[in-house]
Parts: C-alpha cells; structure tokens; sequence
C-alpha cells in the first residue's frame, strides 16, 4: 500500500493512522484547537479544551474491538521501550541504564580490536554523547563487563545473573562519570563508585607478546625493538616506550620509561641493563634476542627499581637495579681550564684584602703597632 502521492508511508504517518477513532465510524470533535485567533496556529488539544464523542456518525472502516487491540498493544510497547521490539538486539540492561545529565538511555557499542579478534569487547555510552559527543554530554562509557561486576557486587552475587538484575533493578541511573545509582524494585537507592580497569584486564601476557612479535614483523616505528609491547608498569597499566639519545660522536643510548611518566612515578630503565637481566634470566652469558622472542612473554615494572620477567612456560625471574647516573670524565683542555679558573678566583680574592694604594693590610696585631 502507498499513499495517495504514490509513496511509501512514513512511521509518523503509520502512528497517526494506527490512532485515529474515525476509522471507527465515530468522531472525536476538538482534537486540535485554535490557540491564538490572529496567528491561526492549531495545537493538539491535550486537556486544555472539553473533547465531544459521537457514536455511528458515518461508515465503519474497522471494529471498535480491533482499534482498541490496537491502543492496548501500543501501549505495552511504549512501556517495555526497546524490548518490544524483537528485531533489536536488546539485553538485561536494554532501557535500564539512564544518563543523569541530559536523561537519555545508555546505548550497547561493539568494539572491534584492530586485526585481532580477541581484542572485542561491548561498552554502553549515553545516546546523547553517542549521537553528538562530548559537547552535549561527557559521561562515561561503561564496559559491560565492569557494569556486570557492578550489578553482582550490589546486588550480593557471586557472579552476575540476568534473570535476578531483571526481576531487583528497576533502573541506573549515571550522575557523574565513575559514579552509578542503582533503584531497585522494593525501593531501595544503593549508590556506587567505579573505575574501569578495561585497559588493564585487556592486556594479558599472551596478547602483549603477540603485539610484540607483530610489531616487530611489521616494523611499526623507527624505535620499535624485541622489548616494544612486553615492558608493563602494573602501577598505571600502560606500556613502557622507548626513547633513543644520540651523542656527539654518533652513539646512541637506549632508555625505556613509562608511557604515563608525566602521570606515573616509575622509573626509567636503561636497554643495556634490560638485556643483562633478560640474559641472567635466560642463564646466558650475553644476551641474545631470538632467545628472547622465544622464551619470554612480558616484563612486569612490579615497585620502583623492580621488576618480574615472565617466561611462556609459566616461572617468573625477579630482579632489581639501579639508575646510577655516570658523570663523564674530564678532558686535559678541561683540567686545564679548570685550573687556570681556579687560580684567577685566588687572585680575584687576593685583591680583595688590599688596600687602595696595593699595600697589604694588617692581619695580625694592633693598628697603633
């Protein structure tokens, strides 16, 4: 069926006639009004004017038991919201998680991991931000998983189940980032607090020595080497990075912090210090990177100037150093300078205790003597 213009009708369209009375063979007179009599706008009469019904005025085109069908089932959609719909992918949380800041309901996002199939994961984010970003709203995503870990904690459970949320939890509702307000369906508010420990979780041992060895293979940036991906600060959970400072003669030093360090208080590591413990961990004299690659997953920064090297068979070396800053050693044009510096600073001093005519003053002694 189209319209009458050859089109296909629209959802408004389908609405309105769904919920028209006149299909009834009866009216319903002042449905609209005329608000203001010189501008000749029309408003929807909601309760603001009395409403006339007349039964049988003209031909029925539907039952009144139909139409009425009809009301009762656009009202059952309208409350269950998105559950009504069977054509949408909907959850336990479908309709449930509010945003405090503008109302609207929280969204499901599929993430899908760069050329790494492990790396999905779900996040709801509030419909508003999702839709125009941060400029109208800036609440929070909310992995699912941690959302699930949430509900259980509140709710006493061990693990998280969706028939028990379904039948306690009325709503959450999203105040501020990091923050959640759980109404149950007996009456009770429970507030909670949560950070997202997503980023952490994701980075297992496996997936760290897999980005490793991919960005080794691939050769993703000039200061990529065998430790790029497997160095982790479990302070702050990001990875450490390399950074490379040339020398006058042409040499370079290699040093590894963290990729927070504006934010994290872990130490810096020097490369050849790195390879020494790796190679005391392997049981070689020196050290060897295809032994590496082979035999070790990940290094752990466990405190300051510690750390754990972790092997894919399982057992762990720990270790600790030390940042002992090396002072250069001076020229013999640099003693030299030195020397003739420190002798001028004597004379400059000398001066100082003579007199204006260059006679020495007394040291010892009265000045009547």
């Amino acid at each position: 069926m189209k319209s009458y213009k050859g089109q296909h009708f629209g959802n408004s369209s389908i609405r309105q006639i769904l919920g028209n009375i006149t299909y009834t063979g009866n009216l319903l007179f002042q449905k609209e009004y005329v608000a203001d009599p010189i501008s000749k706008k029309s408003k929807i009469n909601r309760g603001e004017l009395p409403q006339y019904f007349v039964e049988n005025t003209h031909e029925a085109i539907i039952p009144m038991e139909v139409y009425q069908a009809v009301q009762a089932e656009k009202a059952r959609r309208r409350e269950l919201g998105a559950l009504a719909n069977w054509s949408i992918n909907t959850s336990c949380f479908t309709s449930k998680i509010k945003c405090g800041r503008c109302g609207k309901s929280y969204q499901r996002s599929n993430r899908k991991g760069r050329k790494d199939p492990d790396a999905n994961y779900t996040i709801w984010i509030c419909g508003t931000r999702r839709k125009t970003g941060n400029a109208q709203c800036q609440n929070k995503d909310i992995p699912e998983q941690m959302l699930k870990e949430a509900c259980a904690e509140v709710m006493g459970l061990d693990k998280f189940d969706e028939i028990i949320f379904s039948e306690q939890v009325d709503r959450i509702e999203i105040p501020a980032p990091n923050e959640m307000v759980f109404y149950f369906k007996d009456g009770r508010i429970v507030p909670r607090h949560w950070e997202s420990t997503m980023r952490k979780d994701c980075w297992t041992d496996e997936r760290r020595a897999a980005k490793g060895r991919y960005v080794q293979e691939h050769q993703l940036g000039p200061n990529s080497s065998c430790f790029t991906s497997r160095i982790r600060c479990d302070s702050c959970g990001e990875n450490y990075r390399r950074q490379r400072s040339r020398h006058k003669d042409g040499s370079f030093d290699s040093v590894w912090r963290c990729a927070s360090s504006g934010k994290c208080q872990s130490p810096s590591i020097k490369e050849e210090v790195l390879k020494k413990l790796c190679a005391e961990a392997m049981g070689l004299e020196s050290f060897d990177e295809m032994a590496f690659r082979e035999q070790i997953a990940c290094i752990h920064i466990m405190a300051p100037f510690q750390l754990s090297i972790r092997f894919f068979d399982g057992h762990v070396f720990e270790a600790g150093w030390e940042n002992k800053r090396k002072m250069p050693g001076h020229t013999e044009q640099r003693k030299q300078h030195m020397r003739e510096v420190m002798i001028q600073r004597w004379r400059e001093k000398r001066g100082e205790s003579n007199d204006d005519t260059g006679n020495d003053k007394p040291i010892h002694g009265n000045a009547d003597q």
